[in-house]
């Protein structure tokens, strides 16, 4: 309305001087002689550099680079009060067929406003994601998390691959998965095995009692019959004898029910252990079929201090993908399974969650468009971890993701829920992580199990 009451006269008065000042700012993007005098960086060692040294993480834009670039040369930030011509004229005129034509022509990789601390992509290399994306990332997640990256730790080698170079790797890392499945399964087996032996061991045990606790009772009538005879039935010796036979048959009685108790116990763990083997089996049978984990499919941690990043632009041709991929290993690299064995369905888990709350945070500058993308290759886990801090504190959980203490993690869990909970939800985690993308039935019935422990 506030645009229909202006003259059409002056409109496009301002509409001319408005494609003026697109075309000079047109200039200015692409020219590196204008670039110094407006503080524009368009040199990738030089954008490199500058992000690395200022302050704070710089606003990012991906989506509508050129004309991104175009309103920061303007001075135009849709998030600040602007003036009628900033706010109104210059963003319509923006969108017309002349300056369509305009945007066409500007060619630039990337751009970086050291005035304001911006970041424009506008091409996605290799190049830039080696030099780019690890200082971006691990900005990210000292911004927001300053425990979660050490001081001194060195940086990692980041190493981005072909296709080729990263089957090779997926490889590797795919008969490790496989050992994995079939050391988990032969200790299941042999877990029921052990149990099967104990119940046969007990049984014998009780029965061996039972002749024992028979015998002694036989043997001590007869003793207490003698010694009434012989002395009285009020004389210390008999009633410290009958003391002591009665004390003696109470620890055999007492025996056998420590034994009834542990083969009650065997007895409730072998259906159990038996389900979890056949899971387990037919996990690894899915697995043969179909070898591909997602946590694959984008980068990997290699201990101790290699990250991989798979270069698969047709896919994934945005920037943001291979920061948040970046940040995701960073994460494994900063705190690696060494000092306790973190259960691998919160180890994915956390780290994703963490990584993508990061990339929307990167990725919520974006002034012309509202990305919905999700680079998560782990969403039931992720949603695990949704729903515990429903009912947790998400800083605690994360303080001791951070500290790699399952002893506190485990306290946490089984106070907020109950006693058992966390034991339940690592069995069920962790078999949700082993399972094979294909075996949707199994996924669906694990998930189902897990939302029933955490209501």
């Amino acid at each position: 309305m506030l645009y229909q009451s202006i003259p059409p006269s002056i409109v496009n008065k301002l509409g001319l001087q408005a494609t003026q000042e697109i075309r000079a700012s047109a200039t200015m993007v692409q020219d590196t002689s204008t670039q110094k005098n407006a503080g524009i960086i368009s040199a990738i060692d030089e954008i490199s550099v500058s992000i690395q040294q200022a302050p704070d993480v710089p606003a990012y834009f991906e989506f509508e680079p050129v004309t991104e670039a175009l309103l920061q040369v303007l001075n135009i930030d849709h998030t600040q009060k602007q003036s009628f011509y900033k706010a109104i004229i210059i963003p319509n005129i923006l969108y017309t067929s002349e300056s369509t034509e305009i945007k066409k022509q500007i060619k630039f990789d990337a751009l970086y406003f050291t005035k304001t601390n911006t970041l424009i992509i506008n091409t996605v290399s290799q190049s830039y994601i080696d030099k780019i994306a690890p200082i971006l990332a691990k900005k990210l997640i000292e911004s927001t998390y300053k425990s979660a990256i050490t001081v001194n730790t060195p940086a990692p080698k980041i190493a981005i691959l072909e296709n080729d170079a990263y089957i090779k790797l997926m490889q590797k890392k795919e008969s490790e998965r496989k050992a994995y499945y079939q050391k988990t399964i032969k200790e299941i087996e042999s877990s029921i095995q052990t149990a099967t032996n104990d119940i046969q061991k007990l049984t014998e045990a009780i029965n061996a009692d039972e002749k024992e606790y028979a015998r002694y009772e036989t043997y001590g009538k007869q003793w207490m019959t003698n010694c009434e005879t012989t002395l009285n039935k009020e004389d210390t010796m008999c009633t410290e004898g009958q003391s002591k036979i009665d004390a003696s048959l109470k620890k055999l009685q007492e025996l056998k029910s420590t034994y009834e108790t542990q083969i009650q116990a065997l007895n409730i763990y072998k259906p159990k252990a038996t389900a979890s083997l056949k899971q387990w089996q037919h996990a690894y049978q899915e697995f043969l079929k179909d070898p591909i984990t997602p946590e694959y499919q984008a980068g990997m941690f290699e201990s101790p201090n290699n990250i991989y990043i798979k270069w698969n632009p047709t896919l994934h041709p945005q920037f943001s993908y291979y920061i948040n991929t970046i940040m995701h290993e960073l994460l494994h690299y900063e705190h690696p399974n060494t000092k306790t064995e973190f259960p691998v369905y919160l180890e994915e888990g956390i780290t994703d969650y963490v990584t993508t709350k990061l990339t929307r945070k990167l990725l919520a500058k974006q002034t012309l468009t509202t990305p919905t993308i999700e680079y998560t290759g782990y969403k039931e886990l992720v949603n695990i971890i949704e729903r515990l801090n429903q009912k947790m504190t998400e800083d605690r959980l994360l303080q001791e993701y951070f500290n790699r203490n399952t002893t506190q993690i485990q306290a946490l869990v089984d106070t907020t829920y109950k006693k058992g909970t966390y034991t339940k939800l690592t069995q069920l985690g962790n078999q949700l992580y082993f399972t094979p993308l294909s075996d949707t039935n199994t996924k669906s019935e694990l998930i189902g199990e897990i939302t029933n422990i955490l209501p």
